[in-house]
C-alpha cells in the first residue's frame, strides 16, 4: 500500500511509518514479520521518490530509513525503531529493472507456443526455454509451471534458487557462480556489484572468526 498523503517531516526528511500489530518482545520482533514490513516500506519509499522526481522535487527528501511502530512487549504501549532500507531498495530496483511486460514476452514467442499443462511436455518445454525464469522456492506452493523455472534457475545458478533472502542480498548479481568468482578473486566486480561483494567478504570473515579460523 502506497501512502496517500505526507503530513510532516523531521530533520528535513520525510519518513515512511509502518504500524503493525505484532509485538516487540524485549526490543525484538518476529524476524519474518519485520522482513515483510521492510519490503512494503521499500516499495513505499521508492514510489514516493519517483513521485518527488516527477514533481521536480528532491527524491532524497524521502529518508532511506522507515519507522516501524508496534506494541511493546505484551502491553498497549507503542515501540518504535528506525530500520535501514538501503539494501532492500537496491534489491527492489534490481528486480524492477528485470521486469518485462507480458505483451513483450508474448511477442517474442512463436505462434505455436503454449503453457497449457494438458499439452505434450515437449511443447511446454520448448515454450519455457524461450522465457526468462523468475523463480524462488515459494513458487512451488502455487504455480504449476514452477518446476520448469526451478530447473532453469538451477542451470544458471540463479541466487533466487536459494530463496528470496539470498536473491535480495545479491542485487545486481545474477549468478552465485559470479559471486563466488568475485569473492575468490578470479574476476573483479563492477561498480554495481562492488557494494554487495564487500558485504559478502565481511560476512565470510565473520563466518571464519566464528569457526575459529584466522581472518
Amino acid at each position: 500500500m502506497i501512502p496517500q498523503a505526507l503530513s510532516h517531516r523531521t530533520g528535513g526528511q520525510f519518513y515512511v511509518v509502518e504500524i503493525r500489530s505484532f509485538p516487540a518482545i524485549d526490543g525484538q520482533a518476529n524476524p519474518s514479520a519485520v522482513a515483510q514490513t521492510t519490503k512494503q516500506a521499500a516499495v513505499s519509499v521508492l514510489a514516493l521518490r519517483q513521485t518527488f522526481t516527477e514533481l521536480g522535487l528532491d527524491p532524497k527528501a524521502i529518508a532511506h530509513r522507515f519507522l516501524l511502530i508496534c506494541p511493546k512487549d505484551f502491553s498497549n504501549r507503542p515501540y518504535g525503531k528506525l530500520i535501514d532500507l538501503r539494501q532492500e531498495l537496491d534489491a527492489l530496483r534490481f528486480q524492477l529493472s528485470r521486469l518485462r511486460r507480458a505483451e513483450d514476452l508474448a511477442h517474442a514467442l512463436s505462434p505455436d507456443a503454449t503453457l497449457d499443462t494438458e499439452r505434450p511436455k515437449a511443447e511446454i518445454d520448448a515454450t519455457m526455454r524461450d522465457l526468462d525464469a523468475s523463480f524462488t522456492p515459494d513458487c512451488l506452493s502455487f504455480c504449476e509451471m514452477s518446476r520448469y523455472c526451478r530447473d532453469e534457475a538451477t542451470d544458471c545458478a540463479s541466487p533466487a534458487r536459494l530463496g528470496g533472502v539470498v536473491r535480495n542480498s545479491l542485487p545486481g548479481i545474477d549468478s552465485t557462480r559470479t559471486a563466488l568468482s568475485h569473492l575468490d578473486g578470479t574476476s573483479a566486480p563492477g561498480p554495481a556489484e562492488e557494494a554487495v561483494i564487500i558485504r559478502l567478504r565481511a560476512a565470510e570473515r565473520l563466518r571464519r572468526l566464528r569457526g575459529g579460523a584466522t581472518a
